[in-house]
């Protein structure tokens, strides 16, 4: 009989070339999500697509290649939409810089002339009374010379007015929702009526343009996130807000039942203005 030398075992096919492109596509899909990354996980994505291209065609690791293609190009959808994102938050956010900027400028001006015309009118009374209140004592809407209840401040994209403010409220907002807590002892809940209106260019949600405080006499700022408590026709800070909009409601504050104090209305979310109103 004639021996026939045995076949050598085929050798295993390289997937070498696939692997590398699997791997790429998995870490550019985990980048594509980081916003400063998103480039590199972009980058990262076209290498694992041409990878795993060459892979299949080359059949060096069919599947991998395959699984680095879908990987690949699913971060460049990925990379794409977050860098997309990532830029118009940017723009939106120095848009917005800006425009708090050039009237906080003129709302300024019109707050100084009014100052002005304040320390006019209130000179007699000033030198009748001597040293005593302190109307007069600083910028209108500061707290040393605070707004009166009615009167209204602007300042950015809105305006803002304080109509009323209803001390030992707690009954109302007991009869408003049975689950409402109680004030902390020696506190007692106050009504804050408020008017905002918008009056920008776009839109806006009150949460992200005004807010409303109360500061006691002995310095703290006191604010309606204290307590768990739903108003009487409350304000719906979640609302949406057009040029000229506007909406009216209370805000509900725990305030301490001894001294005074004033209400604060702050205007603008980075460059903010506080405007000081009186509680009587």
């Amino acid at each position: 009989m004639t021996e026939h030398p045995e076949t050598p075992p085929a050798a295993p096919a390289k997937k070498g070339l696939g692997i590398t492109a699997m791997v790429l596509g998995i870490i550019a899909v985990v980048i594509a999500f980081i916003p400063v990354l998103g480039v590199g996980g972009f980058i990262l994505g076209l290498v694992a697509v041409v990878l795993g291209i060459v892979a299949v065609i080359k059949r060096k690791g069919r599947g991998q290649g395959i699984a680095g293609i879908i990987t690949g190009v699913l971060s460049l959808i990925i990379a794409g939409i977050v860098t997309a994102l990532t830029g118009l938050f940017v723009s939106a956010v120095d848009e917005e810089i800006q425009n708090s900027e050039n009237e906080l400028d003129s709302s300024v001006e019109e707050t100084e002339g009014a100052s002005e015309e304040t320390a006019a009118e209130d000179d007699a009374s000033s030198e009748s009374a001597g040293s005593g209140g302190s109307d007069g004592s600083g910028d209108a809407g500061s707290r040393e010379n605070p707004l009166a209840l009615g009167e209204t401040a602007s300042a950015g994209d809105w305006e803002i007015t304080i109509n009323d403010v209803i001390f030992d409220a707690d009954e109302q907002i007991a009869a408003e929702n049975q689950f409402n807590e109680e004030a902390p002892e020696g506190s007692s809940y106050a009504l804050i009526d408020t008017t905002v209106t918008y009056t920008g260019d776009e839109s806006e949600s009150i949460v992200m343009g005004v807010s409303v405080d109360y500061v006691a006499d002995s310095g703290e700022t006191l604010s309606w996130t204290d307590s768990m408590a739903t108003a009487p026709n409350e304000l719906d800070i979640s609302q949406e807000l057009y040029n000229g909009g506007s909406a009216q409601g209370n805000v509900v504050i725990a305030v301490p039942d001894e001294g005074d104090g004033l209400v604060r209305a702050r205007i603008g979310m980075i460059d903010t203005t506080d405007v000081f109103f009186e509680t009587e």
